[in-house]
C-alpha cells in the first residue's frame, strides 16, 4: 500500500531578519519516518519552465537548490539533475515508469490560493508488494505556482519570489523533511517576497542522514496575493 503528503510553501506578508534553524523528519500516518530507500536519485525539470525566466536561467536555479542538500556535511545523498522533461504529471503510478520532475503550473493551479509550491511525495505504508519498508519513498514531485506567483533569480527583485529559496525548501520535502516551527529556518512553512536565497549550509550531520538548516537574512516586504 501507498500513500502522499504534500509539503505546502506558503507566502507570508512580512518577516523580520533574523538567523534559525531546525529540522523535522516527515511521517506517515503512524508515525515511522519516511526516506528514500537509496541514495542516489534523478531529477528533471518541465522543458516548459516557468514564464518569469530563461530556461537556462530557471535551470541554474533549479540545478543550485538540489545542490546544497548533498554537501558532505549535510547529507550522504546524491541528488542528479536528469536534464529537460516533456513530461509534468505528478505522483506515483503503479504502471511504472515514474520521474521525479519539477514542473511550473502557469494556468490553472490546482491546488489552494497562497501556496507558492507544493511538493508531493509517495510514499510505502507498509512493506511488501515492491514497497522495501514502512515509510519508504517512491516518488516526489514539485509544482512551482506561477499563476499567483512571480520568480526571480535575483535578491534586487524585491515583490519577486527567488526561486532558489522556494525550490530548496521543496527539495527538503523532497527528501522526506516536514515543515519546523522555527520561524526563519529553511523548513518554515511559510516565506516572503526578496527572501534572498536560503541554503542548508553550515549545518550538522544527523544520523538520519538529513540537515538542520540555517536561514539567510531576510528583507521584510508586505505583499498582496490577490
Amino acid at each position: 500500500m501507498t500513500g502522499w503528503r504534500r509539503g505546502l510553501y506558503c507566502a507570508l506578508g512580512s518577516l523580520l531578519p533574523s538567523l534559525a534553524w531546525g529540522f523535522v523528519p516527515s511521517t506517515t500516518s503512524a508515525g515511522a519516518p519516511i526516506s528514500w530507500p537509496e541514495r542516489s536519485l534523478t531529477y528533471y525539470l518541465n522543458e516548459v519552465g516557468s514564464d518569469d525566466l530563461s530556461l537556462d536561467e530557471v535551470e541554474a536555479s533549479v540545478t543550485a537548490s538540489f545542490k546544497p542538500w548533498t554537501l558532505e556535511d549535510c547529507s550522504d545523498l546524491s541528488l542528479t539533475y536528469g536534464g529537460l522533461t516533456s513530461r509534468s504529471e505528478v505522483g506515483f503510478s503503479n504502471r511504472g515508469d515514474n520521474i521525479n520532475v519539477v514542473t511550473w503550473v502557469e494556468q490553472g493551479w490546482p491546488h489552494a490560493d497562497g501556496v507558492i509550491a507544493v511538493t508531493t511525495v509517495t510514499y510505502c505504508t507498509q512493506a511488501g508488494g515492491g514497497c522495501p519498508y514502512n515509510g519508504a519513498i517512491l516518488d516526489a514531485d514539485v509544482e512551482m505556482n506561477g499563476e499567483e506567483f512571480r520568480f526571480t533569480n535575483s535578491a534586487a527583485d524585491r515583490v519577486l519570489f527567488d526561486i532558489a529559496n522556494t525550490l530548496t525548501h521543496e527539495v527538503g520535502h523532497f527528501i522526506g523533511l516536514d515543515h519546523t516551527p522555527v520561524r526563519l529556518a529553511t523548513m518554515y512553512a511559510s516565506a516572503v517576497a526578496s527572501t534572498l536565497a536560503v541554503t542548508p549550509a553550515a549545518m550538522k550531520r544527523v544520523a538520519t542522514g538529513k540537515c538542520a538548516s540555517v536561514s539567510a537574512m531576510t528583507v521584510p516586504v508586505a505583499i498582496a496575493l490577490k
